[in-house]
């Protein structure tokens, strides 16, 4: 910041959008205490949940604070999602093919690893000896309306 010519006696003012909910609005406060620090004094904008959204996608604000939850434990869902180029959750539309190579990478040596921490060595390999194709299985559904679904009618 001292670079960019901002220092203990000059401040950078910036708003700090987020929703209106407690989920959001406690780790914006957190972020405006701790950006002060770097000389940056923050101004907390809550946005109406119905408003967030459009105003992230007109890139209408100078700072977000987002959340994102990710049903699934596997960065390779978060990178891609969120990251990658051209991904509508890519808010910032920020694009480095470089950087996608290494989700690639990532994504690569992390199941190759998890696959030798279970003995299982690589997974094609260990597909085949477990007699297995080397991806989960789908769960099977009955047809709408047959006894076994549960869009059956109750009569």
């Amino acid at each position: 910041m001292q670079k960019a010519g901002y220092g203990p006696d000059k401040h950078l003012a910036v708003k700090v959008s987020t929703r209106n909910i407690p989920v959001y609005r406690d780790p914006a406060v957190i972020l405006i205490d701790q950006i002060k620090s770097i000389y940056i004094d923050a101004e907390l904008d809550v946005v109406d949940t119905a408003q967030w959204f459009p105003k992230v996608a007109r890139k209408d604000y100078a700072l977000g604070l987002n959340l994102t939850g990710n049903a699934v434990d596997d960065p390779d869902q978060s990178f891609y999602e969120n990251y990658s180029c051209g991904s509508e959750r890519n808010y910032t539309n920020y694009c480095n093919k470089e950087i996608e190579k290494l989700f690639d990478q990532q994504s690569r040596r992390d199941r190759r690893r998890q696959a030798q921490e279970a003995g299982l060595g690589d997974r094609q390999e260990a597909a085949g000896r477990r007699g297995a194709p080397d991806h989960l299985p789908q769960p099977h559904r009955a047809p709408a309306g047959s006894p076994m679904s549960r869009a059956s009618p109750s009569w």
